[in-house]
Protein backbone atom coordinates (compact mmCIF):
# COMPACT_ATOMS: atom_id res chain seq x y z
CA UNK A 1 0.00 0.00 0.00
CA UNK A 2 2.85 2.49 1.11
CA UNK A 3 3.94 2.04 -2.73
CA UNK A 4 0.88 3.68 -3.98
CA UNK A 5 0.87 6.80 -6.50
CA UNK A 6 -2.19 8.77 -7.14
CA UNK A 7 -4.32 9.49 -10.13
CA UNK A 8 -2.69 12.84 -10.48
CA UNK A 9 1.02 11.18 -9.76
CA UNK A 10 0.98 7.40 -10.57
CA UNK A 11 4.06 5.84 -9.34
CA UNK A 12 5.76 4.48 -12.31
CA UNK A 13 8.25 1.49 -12.49
CA UNK A 14 9.97 1.69 -16.12
CA UNK A 15 12.76 0.02 -18.05
CA UNK A 16 15.23 2.21 -19.00
CA UNK A 17 14.99 3.86 -22.45
CA UNK A 18 15.91 1.68 -25.10
CA UNK A 19 17.59 -1.07 -22.76
CA UNK A 20 16.06 -4.63 -22.60
CA UNK A 21 15.50 -5.04 -18.88
CA UNK A 22 15.28 -8.60 -17.34
CA UNK A 23 13.23 -9.57 -14.11
CA UNK A 24 14.66 -13.12 -14.12
CA UNK A 25 13.64 -16.15 -11.14
CA UNK A 26 16.66 -18.14 -12.45
CA UNK A 27 20.33 -18.27 -12.61
CA UNK A 28 22.56 -17.81 -15.39
CA UNK A 29 24.76 -20.92 -16.14
CA UNK A 30 27.82 -19.68 -17.74
CA UNK A 31 28.91 -21.98 -20.46
CA UNK A 32 32.29 -22.22 -19.19
CA UNK A 33 31.13 -24.59 -16.04
CA UNK A 34 30.06 -27.25 -19.38
CA UNK A 35 32.33 -29.55 -19.49
CA UNK A 36 32.14 -33.26 -21.75
CA UNK A 37 31.37 -36.29 -19.46
CA UNK A 38 34.50 -38.51 -19.55
CA UNK A 39 34.13 -40.33 -16.21
CA UNK A 40 33.46 -43.89 -17.09
CA UNK A 41 30.93 -44.61 -14.38
CA UNK A 42 28.68 -41.62 -15.89
CA UNK A 43 29.13 -42.75 -19.77
CA UNK A 44 27.72 -46.12 -18.71
CA UNK A 45 24.69 -44.34 -18.01
CA UNK A 46 24.33 -42.50 -21.24
CA UNK A 47 23.07 -43.51 -24.26
CA UNK A 48 25.58 -43.99 -26.52
CA UNK A 49 24.36 -41.35 -29.17
CA UNK A 50 24.89 -39.22 -26.45
CA UNK A 51 28.37 -39.56 -25.77
CA UNK A 52 30.15 -36.82 -27.69
CA UNK A 53 27.02 -34.32 -27.61
CA UNK A 54 25.59 -34.22 -23.40
CA UNK A 55 27.93 -32.00 -21.50
CA UNK A 56 28.01 -31.61 -17.68
CA UNK A 57 27.94 -28.90 -15.12
CA UNK A 58 28.69 -28.81 -11.83
CA UNK A 59 26.51 -26.12 -9.70
CA UNK A 60 28.38 -27.50 -6.48
CA UNK A 61 30.08 -23.68 -5.96
CA UNK A 62 26.73 -21.79 -7.84
CA UNK A 63 23.88 -19.86 -5.82
CA UNK A 64 21.12 -21.61 -6.53
CA UNK A 65 19.91 -22.53 -3.53
CA UNK A 66 17.17 -25.75 -3.62
CA UNK A 67 17.14 -27.71 -6.41
CA UNK A 68 13.46 -28.83 -5.72
CA UNK A 69 12.47 -32.36 -5.44
CA UNK A 70 9.92 -35.13 -6.97
CA UNK A 71 8.23 -36.34 -3.65
CA UNK A 72 7.18 -40.34 -4.40
CA UNK A 73 3.96 -39.30 -6.06
CA UNK A 74 2.46 -35.77 -7.37
CA UNK A 75 -0.24 -34.62 -9.41
CA UNK A 76 0.81 -31.96 -12.48
CA UNK A 77 4.46 -30.43 -12.60
CA UNK A 78 6.71 -30.05 -9.48
CA UNK A 79 8.65 -27.47 -7.95
CA UNK A 80 11.61 -28.17 -9.71
CA UNK A 81 14.11 -26.11 -11.96
CA UNK A 82 13.39 -25.41 -15.81
CA UNK A 83 16.10 -25.04 -17.95
CA UNK A 84 16.14 -22.54 -21.07
CA UNK A 85 18.35 -22.05 -23.96
CA UNK A 86 18.36 -18.53 -25.85
CA UNK A 87 15.42 -18.16 -23.75
CA UNK A 88 13.69 -21.19 -25.21
CA UNK A 89 12.46 -23.42 -22.88
CA UNK A 90 14.63 -27.09 -22.74
CA UNK A 91 13.04 -30.79 -22.45
CA UNK A 92 13.58 -32.73 -19.24
CA UNK A 93 14.89 -35.97 -20.79
CA UNK A 94 12.27 -38.62 -21.11
CA UNK A 95 11.05 -41.24 -22.70
CA UNK A 96 9.50 -42.15 -25.13
CA UNK A 97 10.53 -38.70 -26.63
CA UNK A 98 7.55 -37.92 -28.15
CA UNK A 99 3.39 -39.30 -26.57
CA UNK A 100 3.43 -42.45 -24.41
CA UNK A 101 3.87 -46.01 -24.05
CA UNK A 102 1.50 -48.58 -22.78
CA UNK A 103 1.43 -51.04 -19.98
CA UNK A 104 1.77 -54.54 -21.42
CA UNK A 105 -0.43 -56.67 -19.05
CA UNK A 106 -1.48 -55.12 -15.51
CA UNK A 107 -0.09 -57.56 -12.64
CA UNK A 108 -1.69 -56.13 -9.84
CA UNK A 109 -4.03 -52.94 -9.11
CA UNK A 110 -2.76 -52.49 -5.99
CA UNK A 111 -4.58 -50.59 -2.95
CA UNK A 112 -7.07 -48.17 -4.27
CA UNK A 113 -7.03 -44.68 -1.64
CA UNK A 114 -10.10 -43.50 -3.46
CA UNK A 115 -12.20 -46.31 -2.36
CA UNK A 116 -10.67 -45.81 1.45
CA UNK A 117 -8.06 -48.86 1.26
CA UNK A 118 -4.62 -47.85 3.39
CA UNK A 119 -2.86 -50.95 3.38
CA UNK A 120 -0.44 -49.21 0.50
CA UNK A 121 0.02 -51.73 -1.52
CA UNK A 122 1.33 -50.39 -4.99
CA UNK A 123 0.45 -51.42 -8.29
CA UNK A 124 2.83 -53.88 -10.28
CA UNK A 125 2.51 -53.97 -14.48
CA UNK A 126 3.96 -55.50 -16.92
CA UNK A 127 6.42 -53.27 -19.58
CA UNK A 128 6.88 -54.33 -23.51
CA UNK A 129 10.38 -54.03 -25.27
CA UNK A 130 13.71 -53.80 -23.56
CA UNK A 131 14.00 -50.00 -22.29
CA UNK A 132 12.76 -49.76 -19.08
CA UNK A 133 15.59 -52.91 -18.07
CA UNK A 134 17.94 -49.94 -18.81
CA UNK A 135 16.92 -47.58 -15.98
CA UNK A 136 18.75 -47.01 -13.19
CA UNK A 137 16.31 -47.08 -10.16
CA UNK A 138 18.80 -45.89 -7.56
CA UNK A 139 19.34 -42.94 -9.15
CA UNK A 140 15.47 -42.47 -8.92
CA UNK A 141 12.85 -43.14 -12.06
CA UNK A 142 9.60 -41.65 -11.14
CA UNK A 143 6.69 -42.43 -14.17
CA UNK A 144 3.80 -40.33 -15.39
CA UNK A 145 1.05 -42.06 -16.21
CA UNK A 146 -3.04 -42.57 -16.61
CA UNK A 147 -3.00 -45.50 -14.11
CA UNK A 148 -6.64 -45.88 -14.42
CA UNK A 149 -9.01 -43.09 -16.12
CA UNK A 150 -8.03 -41.02 -18.95
CA UNK A 151 -8.80 -38.19 -17.09
CA UNK A 152 -6.40 -38.05 -14.17
CA UNK A 153 -3.46 -38.46 -14.59
CA UNK A 154 -0.46 -38.82 -11.27
CA UNK A 155 3.34 -39.12 -10.96
CA UNK A 156 4.87 -41.73 -9.16
CA UNK A 157 8.44 -43.15 -8.31
CA UNK A 158 9.13 -47.01 -9.24
CA UNK A 159 10.03 -49.11 -6.52
CA UNK A 160 11.75 -51.78 -8.74
CA UNK A 161 12.02 -52.89 -11.69
CA UNK A 162 12.26 -57.10 -12.30
CA UNK A 163 14.16 -57.66 -15.47
CA UNK A 164 13.78 -61.10 -15.83
CA UNK A 165 9.84 -60.40 -15.46
CA UNK A 166 9.85 -57.38 -17.70
CA UNK A 167 7.86 -55.93 -14.35
CA UNK A 168 7.58 -52.37 -12.96
CA UNK A 169 6.52 -52.08 -9.00
CA UNK A 170 5.45 -48.46 -8.28
CA UNK A 171 6.60 -47.03 -4.94
CA UNK A 172 3.45 -45.67 -4.15
CA UNK A 173 -0.41 -46.99 -4.84
CA UNK A 174 -2.27 -44.87 -7.69
CA UNK A 175 -5.65 -42.98 -6.27
CA UNK A 176 -7.75 -45.17 -8.45
CA UNK A 177 -5.15 -47.99 -8.91
CA UNK A 178 -3.42 -49.39 -12.01
CA UNK A 179 -6.89 -50.41 -13.45
CA UNK A 180 -8.46 -50.51 -17.21
CA UNK A 181 -10.67 -47.95 -16.16
CA UNK A 182 -11.12 -46.90 -19.94
CA UNK A 183 -11.15 -48.76 -23.01
CA UNK A 184 -7.93 -47.85 -24.23
CA UNK A 185 -4.78 -48.77 -22.84
CA UNK A 186 -3.26 -47.63 -19.88
CA UNK A 187 0.04 -44.88 -20.85
CA UNK A 188 2.84 -43.87 -19.14
CA UNK A 189 5.88 -42.01 -19.67
CA UNK A 190 9.49 -41.44 -17.63
CA UNK A 191 10.71 -38.71 -16.51
CA UNK A 192 14.23 -37.25 -15.41
CA UNK A 193 16.56 -40.29 -16.67
CA UNK A 194 19.99 -39.18 -17.50
CA UNK A 195 20.04 -42.54 -19.70
CA UNK A 196 17.07 -41.23 -21.79
CA UNK A 197 18.96 -37.97 -22.82
CA UNK A 198 19.22 -39.07 -26.06
CA UNK A 199 18.87 -35.82 -28.51
CA UNK A 200 19.03 -32.24 -28.70
CA UNK A 201 17.58 -30.05 -26.34
CA UNK A 202 17.25 -32.48 -23.65
CA UNK A 203 18.50 -32.18 -19.95
CA UNK A 204 18.86 -34.28 -16.69
CA UNK A 205 18.92 -32.48 -13.42
CA UNK A 206 20.71 -34.80 -10.51
CA UNK A 207 19.89 -33.08 -7.27
CA UNK A 208 22.18 -35.07 -5.18
CA UNK A 209 25.14 -34.27 -7.14
CA UNK A 210 24.00 -31.01 -7.38
CA UNK A 211 24.75 -31.13 -11.36
CA UNK A 212 23.11 -30.84 -15.27
CA UNK A 213 23.51 -32.50 -17.65
CA UNK A 214 22.78 -31.37 -21.50
CA UNK A 215 22.57 -31.96 -25.22
CA UNK A 216 22.66 -28.35 -26.21
CA UNK A 217 20.62 -28.03 -29.78
CA UNK A 218 22.89 -25.25 -30.98
CA UNK A 219 26.61 -23.68 -30.24
CA UNK A 220 26.92 -22.56 -27.11
CA UNK A 221 29.41 -19.94 -26.85
CA UNK A 222 27.53 -16.71 -26.81
CA UNK A 223 24.23 -18.69 -25.34
CA UNK A 224 22.60 -17.64 -22.61
CA UNK A 225 21.39 -20.33 -20.07
CA UNK A 226 19.11 -20.19 -17.25
CA UNK A 227 17.72 -22.25 -14.98
CA UNK A 228 14.69 -21.47 -13.02
CA UNK A 229 14.34 -21.71 -9.50
CA UNK A 230 12.11 -18.71 -8.37
CA UNK A 231 8.98 -20.30 -6.97
CA UNK A 232 7.17 -17.20 -5.41
CA UNK A 233 6.05 -14.30 -8.59
CA UNK A 234 8.54 -12.33 -9.64
CA UNK A 235 6.49 -8.98 -8.89
CA UNK A 236 3.45 -8.66 -6.31
CA UNK A 237 1.20 -5.87 -6.23
CA UNK A 238 -1.10 -6.38 -2.96
CA UNK A 239 -3.60 -3.75 -2.60
CA UNK A 240 -1.82 -0.77 -3.62
CA UNK A 241 -3.12 1.75 -6.22
CA UNK A 242 -1.98 3.88 -9.44
CA UNK A 243 0.33 1.23 -10.17
CA UNK A 244 2.29 1.33 -13.67
CA UNK A 245 4.82 -1.68 -14.31
CA UNK A 246 5.99 -0.34 -18.34
CA UNK A 247 8.81 -2.25 -20.35
CA UNK A 248 10.36 -4.91 -18.27
CA UNK A 249 10.98 -8.56 -19.47
CA UNK A 250 9.27 -10.57 -16.97
CA UNK A 251 10.95 -14.63 -17.14
CA UNK A 252 11.72 -17.95 -15.84
CA UNK A 253 10.31 -18.10 -12.61
CA UNK A 254 8.29 -21.34 -11.17
CA UNK A 255 5.13 -19.67 -10.26
CA UNK A 256 3.61 -16.39 -11.24
CA UNK A 257 5.26 -14.23 -12.88
CA UNK A 258 3.14 -11.22 -12.04
CA UNK A 259 0.59 -10.98 -9.58
CA UNK A 260 -1.64 -8.41 -8.46
CA UNK A 261 -4.57 -8.69 -5.62
CA UNK A 262 -6.93 -5.77 -4.48
CA UNK A 263 -6.06 -2.22 -4.80
CA UNK A 264 -7.35 -0.54 -8.23
CA UNK A 265 -5.87 1.20 -11.38
CA UNK A 266 -3.18 -0.82 -11.83
CA UNK A 267 -1.49 -1.33 -14.96
CA UNK A 268 1.28 -3.28 -16.82
CA UNK A 269 2.05 -1.76 -20.33
CA UNK A 270 4.61 -2.99 -22.67
CA UNK A 271 5.70 -6.00 -20.68
CA UNK A 272 7.05 -9.29 -22.34
CA UNK A 273 5.96 -12.09 -20.13
CA UNK A 274 7.19 -15.38 -20.95
CA UNK A 275 8.69 -18.96 -19.84
CA UNK A 276 7.21 -19.32 -16.70
CA UNK A 277 5.74 -22.41 -14.83
CA UNK A 278 2.18 -21.38 -13.84
CA UNK A 279 0.58 -17.93 -14.83
CA UNK A 280 1.78 -15.47 -16.65
CA UNK A 281 -0.07 -12.64 -15.58
CA UNK A 282 -3.02 -13.68 -12.44
CA UNK A 283 -5.00 -10.65 -11.35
Amino acid sequence: VEDSGIEAAPAVWEAAAGEQVRLSGGLVVPTRLFQPVTAPELLVLLDPAAHTNVVRADLRSSNLGELGGYPDSFRGIPAAPELFFNDQRMTLARWPNEGWTTIARIIDSGSVPREGEQNNRPGVFEYSGDRPSRWNVERGVWLQGYWCFDWYEETIRVKTIDRERHSITLARPSLYGVKQGNPSPRRYRALNLLGELDQPGEFYLDRSARALYFWPPAEMNGARIVLSTLTTPLITVSNAEYITLRGFTVEAGLGNGIEVSGGCSNAIVDCTVRNLRQAGIRV
